[in-house]
Protein backbone atom coordinates (compact mmCIF):
# COMPACT_ATOMS: atom_id res chain seq x y z
CA UNK A 1 0.00 0.00 0.00
CA UNK A 2 0.94 3.48 -0.34
CA UNK A 3 1.56 5.88 2.45
CA UNK A 4 3.86 8.48 3.76
CA UNK A 5 4.87 10.69 6.64
CA UNK A 6 5.88 9.99 10.46
CA UNK A 7 3.69 8.17 13.12
CA UNK A 8 4.35 8.92 16.39
CA UNK A 9 7.54 10.32 16.09
CA UNK A 10 8.87 6.80 15.66
CA UNK A 11 8.03 5.31 12.06
CA UNK A 12 8.50 6.88 8.58
CA UNK A 13 6.54 5.57 5.88
CA UNK A 14 7.99 6.83 2.02
CA UNK A 15 8.49 5.72 -1.23
CA UNK A 16 11.92 5.81 -3.63
CA UNK A 17 12.34 5.16 -7.21
CA UNK A 18 8.84 3.47 -7.19
CA UNK A 19 9.25 1.34 -4.13
CA UNK A 20 7.55 1.64 -0.92
CA UNK A 21 9.40 1.74 2.49
CA UNK A 22 9.02 1.88 6.49
CA UNK A 23 11.79 2.42 8.16
CA UNK A 24 12.74 4.04 12.03
CA UNK A 25 12.55 7.67 12.57
CA UNK A 26 15.82 8.79 13.49
CA UNK A 27 17.52 11.85 14.54
CA UNK A 28 20.95 11.68 11.88
CA UNK A 29 23.96 11.76 14.05
CA UNK A 30 27.70 12.60 12.41
CA UNK A 31 29.50 9.46 13.88
CA UNK A 32 33.52 9.72 13.68
CA UNK A 33 34.08 6.00 13.59
CA UNK A 34 36.88 4.51 11.59
CA UNK A 35 33.90 2.73 9.70
CA UNK A 36 32.17 5.82 8.84
CA UNK A 37 35.18 7.44 7.63
CA UNK A 38 36.26 4.83 5.35
CA UNK A 39 33.25 4.50 4.21
CA UNK A 40 32.47 8.43 3.07
CA UNK A 41 36.24 8.65 1.90
CA UNK A 42 34.85 5.85 -0.70
CA UNK A 43 31.63 7.67 -1.18
CA UNK A 44 33.32 10.91 -2.01
CA UNK A 45 35.79 9.62 -4.49
CA UNK A 46 33.39 7.39 -6.23
CA UNK A 47 30.91 9.92 -6.69
CA UNK A 48 33.63 12.78 -7.73
CA UNK A 49 34.73 9.76 -10.47
CA UNK A 50 31.26 9.22 -11.63
CA UNK A 51 31.15 12.77 -13.30
CA UNK A 52 34.22 11.35 -15.59
CA UNK A 53 31.72 8.69 -17.22
CA UNK A 54 31.60 8.89 -20.53
CA UNK A 55 27.64 8.28 -21.41
CA UNK A 56 28.56 4.75 -22.86
CA UNK A 57 30.27 3.84 -19.48
CA UNK A 58 27.64 5.65 -17.01
CA UNK A 59 25.14 3.40 -19.28
CA UNK A 60 26.72 0.23 -18.21
CA UNK A 61 26.00 0.67 -14.46
CA UNK A 62 22.52 2.47 -15.85
CA UNK A 63 21.68 -1.49 -16.89
CA UNK A 64 23.41 -3.12 -12.97
CA UNK A 65 21.25 -0.63 -11.51
CA UNK A 66 17.86 -1.05 -13.80
CA UNK A 67 18.31 -4.73 -12.24
CA UNK A 68 17.36 -3.32 -8.82
CA UNK A 69 15.85 0.06 -9.16
CA UNK A 70 18.42 2.14 -8.89
CA UNK A 71 20.30 4.67 -10.45
CA UNK A 72 23.49 3.98 -12.06
CA UNK A 73 25.40 6.19 -9.93
CA UNK A 74 23.87 3.97 -6.56
CA UNK A 75 24.68 0.64 -8.23
CA UNK A 76 28.16 2.19 -8.97
CA UNK A 77 28.74 3.70 -5.51
CA UNK A 78 26.93 0.38 -3.59
CA UNK A 79 28.80 -2.24 -5.40
CA UNK A 80 32.59 -0.33 -4.95
CA UNK A 81 31.79 0.15 -1.67
CA UNK A 82 30.44 -3.44 -1.08
CA UNK A 83 34.02 -4.25 -2.43
CA UNK A 84 36.25 -2.27 -0.95
CA UNK A 85 34.45 -4.27 2.32
CA UNK A 86 35.20 -6.94 1.61
CA UNK A 87 38.97 -5.97 0.79
CA UNK A 88 38.80 -6.53 -3.15
CA UNK A 89 39.19 -3.06 -5.32
CA UNK A 90 36.60 -0.51 -6.79
CA UNK A 91 35.84 -1.56 -10.28
CA UNK A 92 35.43 0.96 -13.21
CA UNK A 93 33.76 -1.51 -15.76
CA UNK A 94 30.84 -3.85 -14.32
CA UNK A 95 31.55 -5.99 -17.53
CA UNK A 96 35.43 -6.69 -17.04
CA UNK A 97 36.56 -8.71 -13.98
CA UNK A 98 39.92 -8.85 -15.76
CA UNK A 99 42.85 -8.24 -13.71
CA UNK A 100 45.60 -5.39 -15.02
CA UNK A 101 48.19 -4.43 -12.28
CA UNK A 102 49.01 -0.68 -11.47
CA UNK A 103 52.54 0.45 -10.14
CA UNK A 104 52.37 1.56 -6.41
CA UNK A 105 54.60 5.74 -5.88
CA UNK A 106 58.12 5.65 -5.57
CA UNK A 107 58.37 7.88 -2.77
CA UNK A 108 55.29 8.24 0.78
CA UNK A 109 56.46 10.45 3.41
CA UNK A 110 54.46 11.67 6.43
CA UNK A 111 55.59 15.05 7.80
CA UNK A 112 54.86 16.23 11.48
CA UNK A 113 53.06 19.98 11.19
CA UNK A 114 50.78 21.30 14.47
CA UNK A 115 48.02 18.68 15.47
CA UNK A 116 48.74 17.54 11.85
CA UNK A 117 50.71 15.73 9.57
CA UNK A 118 51.31 16.16 5.80
CA UNK A 119 51.56 12.93 3.55
CA UNK A 120 53.28 13.27 0.19
CA UNK A 121 53.81 10.61 -2.35
CA UNK A 122 55.59 10.62 -6.07
CA UNK A 123 55.49 9.03 -9.51
CA UNK A 124 58.80 8.73 -10.99
CA UNK A 125 57.73 6.89 -14.23
CA UNK A 126 54.78 4.96 -13.70
CA UNK A 127 54.94 2.10 -16.33
CA UNK A 128 50.73 1.22 -15.37
CA UNK A 129 50.06 4.18 -13.92
CA UNK A 130 46.77 3.52 -11.12
CA UNK A 131 43.42 4.41 -11.09
CA UNK A 132 43.35 6.13 -7.48
CA UNK A 133 44.87 5.63 -4.08
CA UNK A 134 43.93 4.43 -0.56
CA UNK A 135 45.23 5.79 2.51
CA UNK A 136 45.01 4.08 5.53
CA UNK A 137 45.77 5.61 9.20
CA UNK A 138 46.29 3.79 12.83
CA UNK A 139 47.33 5.20 16.00
CA UNK A 140 50.85 3.38 17.37
CA UNK A 141 51.25 0.02 15.36
CA UNK A 142 51.62 -0.45 11.97
CA UNK A 143 48.45 0.07 9.53
CA UNK A 144 46.92 -3.09 8.84
CA UNK A 145 45.84 -1.67 5.60
CA UNK A 146 42.10 -2.60 6.55
CA UNK A 147 38.68 -1.02 5.87
CA UNK A 148 38.14 0.38 9.11
CA UNK A 149 41.44 2.06 9.14
CA UNK A 150 40.83 3.86 5.68
CA UNK A 151 40.88 7.88 5.92
CA UNK A 152 40.64 8.46 1.89
CA UNK A 153 40.24 7.28 -1.53
CA UNK A 154 41.72 9.72 -3.69
CA UNK A 155 42.23 10.05 -7.86
CA UNK A 156 45.73 9.14 -9.04
CA UNK A 157 46.32 12.53 -9.95
CA UNK A 158 46.30 13.47 -6.38
CA UNK A 159 50.06 13.21 -4.32
CA UNK A 160 48.83 15.11 -1.34
CA UNK A 161 46.95 14.83 1.65
CA UNK A 162 46.60 16.75 5.23
CA UNK A 163 45.73 15.06 7.71
CA UNK A 164 44.34 17.54 10.89
CA UNK A 165 42.76 17.37 14.04
CA UNK A 166 45.93 14.88 15.46
CA UNK A 167 47.22 14.38 18.78
CA UNK A 168 50.74 15.93 19.57
CA UNK A 169 52.89 13.08 20.59
CA UNK A 170 50.95 10.11 19.12
CA UNK A 171 52.59 8.09 16.66
CA UNK A 172 50.31 7.92 13.71
CA UNK A 173 51.54 4.83 11.08
CA UNK A 174 50.34 5.20 7.36
CA UNK A 175 49.76 2.63 4.54
CA UNK A 176 49.40 3.88 1.14
CA UNK A 177 47.95 1.19 -1.80
CA UNK A 178 47.45 2.23 -4.90
CA UNK A 179 44.45 0.14 -7.28
CA UNK A 180 43.84 0.01 -11.09
CA UNK A 181 41.18 0.44 -13.32
CA UNK A 182 40.95 -3.52 -13.69
CA UNK A 183 39.99 -4.53 -10.73
CA UNK A 184 43.27 -4.11 -9.16
CA UNK A 185 44.65 -3.79 -5.39
CA UNK A 186 48.63 -3.09 -5.34
CA UNK A 187 49.84 -5.85 -2.49
CA UNK A 188 52.65 -3.83 -2.13
CA UNK A 189 52.21 -0.58 0.48
CA UNK A 190 54.25 1.88 1.03
CA UNK A 191 54.55 2.79 5.33
CA UNK A 192 55.46 5.92 6.76
CA UNK A 193 54.86 6.71 10.45
CA UNK A 194 55.14 10.59 12.13
CA UNK A 195 53.79 12.42 14.98
CA UNK A 196 52.22 15.57 14.97
CA UNK A 197 53.70 18.90 16.54
CA UNK A 198 51.98 20.98 19.10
Amino acid sequence: MDASGTIAGAIVFSRWRGRNYVRRHAIPSNPRTGLQSAVRSSFRFLTQYWGTFTPPQAGLWDDVGDVTKVTGLNAFVAENVRRIREGRPFIFDPTDEGITPCDNPDTFVATPLARAISLEWTYDSPVAPPWGTLIYMREGAASAGAFAFQIAASPAAAVQLIVTGLTPSVTYNFELATFGFANYLNPNSLIDDAQPIA
